[in-house]
């Protein structure tokens, strides 16, 4: 994949938004056929596009077992407090969040500039302000939900020279529309799986990094155990090497959609002192409670179907998160209701043992 990919890069590794003929090709006339959707969502009024998107979620929620699931062992690590009720309705709202975005999708490629600068509502922009009046490249902190590509162009479009990275999809028109979205007012992208030095150089040359921390990518990736809402997750260490060899400051953000305002809440907390501190597992520690202070009171925002604590730490007792999820959603297509208590045998690759559920 990665060889394959080059040829879309430029000289300096970042992705080439050039449109290239073979995207005319017979492969992708199905996602060609999507471009008017897409045109129409975004000029439609956004209270009928929202109504169809929360419609849309409910529907989609119904054959999404697996997924909704993997969002509930994620709730009852992260929401130990709530019942399962409540949980429930927090995936209710997020699935519908993540509907009402995707329909925006159109929006950044289609929509005049003023139209969008009014789509975007700045949360905490003095801190923004602060870090930029502060002279040094700024890597912006921001958590997986459901509106990062939306509220990531909102600094490009205030002027901020940006980079960020992507992971490549199989489907190469797919990453032409989303890269030409996320550079429509400039920067650079680069592939995640490439060497961190292009991005290093890009932040010394000025550009601000656009980073995404959380995502747990397995065990091929030596990662820092730190808790993330009271449980221990593998957390990558990059944000204070990169802090350290680029001189960067670091702001936490998050990009939020507000079901009432019909607007997107783009949400930024004071930059970091001190950081780093020349102790890697105390400034995972530190990313992971902003993390914590950033969805505090909004995390249906989150992805909650990504699976952050799938990694375990080595010699700690494994801990079935997601294996329980899957039997859980075994039962309920055997007909069985979810909740029900049932006892089963874990495959000895998985930790072996009988597990109640």
């Amino acid at each position: 994949m990665a060889e394959e990919k080059r040829k879309f890069m430029k000289s300096d590794s970042s992705y080439d938004e050039s449109f290239r003929a073979e995207y005319l090709h017979p492969r992708y006339w199905g996602l060609w056929l999507l471009a008017p959707l897409l045109f129409i969502f975004a000029w439609m009024p956004v209270c009928l596009r929202d109504a169809i998107g929360r419609l849309i979620g409910s529907l989609v929620l119904k054959f999404s077992g697996r997924q909704s699931e993997v969002a509930m062992v994620n709730l009852r690590i992260m929401r130990k407090e709530l019942t399962d009720p409540e949980r429930r309705e927090i995936i209710r709202k997020s699935v519908q969040i993540g509907m009402c975005g995707l329909l925006a999708y159109g929006e950044p490629f289609f929509l005049p500039k003023s139209m969008l600068m009014r789509r975007w509502n700045p949360v905490g922009k003095e801190y923004l302000d602060e870090a930029v009046k502060s002279g040094k490249t700024i890597i912006f902190m921001i958590p997986h939900t459901w509106t990062i590509d939306c509220c990531g162009l909102y600094l490009s479009a205030i002027g901020l020279p940006m980079t960020t990275m992507m992971h490549s999809s199989r489907n190469d028109l797919m990453d032409w529309y989303m890269n030409r979205l996320r550079l429509r007012f400039g920067g650079k992208v680069f592939e995640r799986g490439a060497s961190l030095r292009p991005v290093i150089r890009s932040l010394r040359e000025g550009n601000h990094f656009y980073y995404l921390p959380d995502e747990d990518l397995g065990k091929d990736y030596p990662s820092l155990f730190v808790p993330l809402f009271g449980t221990r997750k593998a957390t990558l260490d990059m944000l204070p090497k990169l802090a350290k060899v680029s001189g960067a400051a670091v702001v936490p953000m998050l990009a939020t959609y507000n079901m009432k305002t019909r607007r997107y809440d783009v949400v930024f907390e004071r930059m970091y002192d001190n950081f780093p501190s020349g102790d890697n597992t105390a400034d995972a520690a530190r990313m992971n409670r902003s993390i914590e202070s950033l969805l505090e009171g909004r995390i249906e925002q989150y992805m909650l179907f990504l699976r952050f604590y799938q990694t375990r730490p080595e010699g700690e007792k494994w801990e079935p998160y997601y294996w329980l999820s899957r039997q859980r959603w075994r039962a309920r297509l055997a007909g069985g209701k979810p909740d029900d208590p049932a006892v089963y045998t874990m495959p000895e690759d998985e930790g072996g043992g009988k597990v109640r559920i």
